[in-house]
């Protein structure tokens, strides 16, 4: 090995094992050995699913991500028994110009043409919810679904809630200035370590979260401290006034304004706004970490879905805005704040003709109903329904699978259950 680098350093050789060159080439050799044994098993196996996810890396490229599951019967050791193994193997990185459904479905096909594996054999289809993934007609489920029926499209759990909550902010101006405020609190107090100390003489136990992008359903944590220990807040705000910090004059002057605007944001308004996300996202976070539970299965997503979907539509009611407005009057007044929307000046069309009539302006409060609570609420609706109407497809085809072992299930039932999934999985 002395003698080897030696050579190197004099520049006597100049291909070697240290050079990039060579070590990229060993690497797309293990690489090929791997994907071959892949799809070896794969085809032994016969039928498959894939996964699928976008993202940019750090040359802002977008790569595509494709994941293969299947199933495979092998020998234990002794060679006596057989038992069954699932897999899932990574099977590429793929540079994508093209982001639309049909982009993406071609390069699905090619990828899995270029290995030799066969799309007829494809059962499974697992992606995210986004419109170019799951959409009905121009999504890659929809293009995949059209040549092959049997390649079914189960949406990604986790993705289907984060959209449920993302589709229900994006509907409104309120949920998204809301959110902002939120956000704005969480900015101003850890923006220095004197801020953060400020916070913390008043708040005991949970602190203030940011937001994140990417877990919609998470941003509960975000409101647990407003919701529980807003008067806290508040009292950290308002301390920016009457406290001396050893700090500038100009870095006081910053605080004080900073604080004071943040204090003018937080109205009867804000309140309600964060009483309905606070009830919506607790909901939403128990059905979440169902969901992420190693052996759950499809009848009992379906439950959870169910659930989540009857508790959305029962607090659309009139009845549960007046029980919020009332909670919301509740704490407002503990926190000194006015119990009412504030009014705001709306402009008088003028009239055309004599014979039109003097239209009525909206209450405040009725226009909160319309833009904000029943707006987030339709959305996040909507959205369980799509969910749920797909699951219960899957559910209807493949739910006798976990009642085999049931006693309230005779032979003949399993029979015929067993003679459709056959006709629906290979016949079809």
């Amino acid at each position: 090995m002395k003698e080897h680098i030696r050579r190197i350093k004099s520049k006597e050789i100049y291909s070697h094992y240290l050079g990039k060159n060579i070590q990229n080439e060993i690497i797309q050799i293990l690489s090929k050995a791997v994907k071959e044994k892949i799809v070896v098993d794969l085809k032994a196996s016969k039928y498959y699913s894939i996964f699928v996810d976008c993202i940019p890396d750090i040359s802002h490229t977008e790569q595509m991500t494709i994941i293969l599951r299947f199933v495979l019967i092998l020998p234990t050791p002794d060679e006596k028994e057989s038992y069954v193994d699932i897999r899932e193997h990574f099977l590429s990185f793929i540079d994508i110009n093209d982001t639309t459904g049909a982009g993406m479905t071609e390069k699905i096909l090619e990828t899995l043409d270029s290995h030799g594996i066969s799309m007829q054999d494809l059962r499974g289809q697992g992606y995210d919810n986004g419109s170019n993934m799951r959409g009905k007609q121009n999504g890659v489920q929809a293009k995949i679904l059209h040549l092959n029926s049997r390649a079914f499209y189960v949406p990604c759990s986790s993705h289907s809630l984060n959209l449920v909550v993302n589709d229900a902010v994006g509907s409104c101006l309120d949920a998204v200035t809301f959110f902002d405020i939120v956000q704005h609190l969480f900015v101003f107090f850890s923006s220095s370590t004197q801020r953060w100390n400020v916070l913390r003489q008043f708040v005991k136990g949970l602190t203030l979260k940011g937001l994140c992008e990417t877990r919609w359903a998470s941003r509960i944590d975000a409101l647990k401290p407003l919701r529980h220990q807003l008067r806290e807040i508040i009292q950290a705000l308002e301390s920016f006034w009457n406290i001396e910090l050893p700090v500038s004059s100009v870095t006081a002057t910053k605080n004080k304004t900073e604080s004071r605007a943040l204090l003018q944001k937080i109205d009867f308004k804000f309140v309600c706004c964060l009483i309905t996300w606070y009830d919506v996202l607790s909901q939403i976070e128990i059905t979440s970490k169902f969901l992420q539970e190693v052996n759950i299965n499809i009848p009992q997503v379906v439950s959870l879905i169910s659930n989540t979907l009857e508790y959305v539509k029962d607090y659309r009611t009139d009845e549960q805005l007046q029980k919020m407005l009332e909670t919301a009057r509740k704490l407002s007044v503990e926190q000194d704040i006015e119990p009412e929307f504030e009014k705001k000046r709306g402009r008088t069309k003028k009239r055309m003709f004599a014979y039109e009539s003097h239209k009525e302006s909206m209450t405040e409060e009725d226009s909160f109903k319309i833009n904000f609570f029943k707006s987030i609420l339709d959305h996040a609706i909507e959205s369980l329904q799509d969910w749920f109407e797909i699951l219960m497809q899957h559910n209807n085809q493949f739910n006798f699978l976990y009642s085999l072992n049931a006693k309230n299930i005779t032979e003949d039932e399993l029979l015929k259950k067993m003679h459709g999934f056959r006709k629906i999985i290979i016949l079809q």
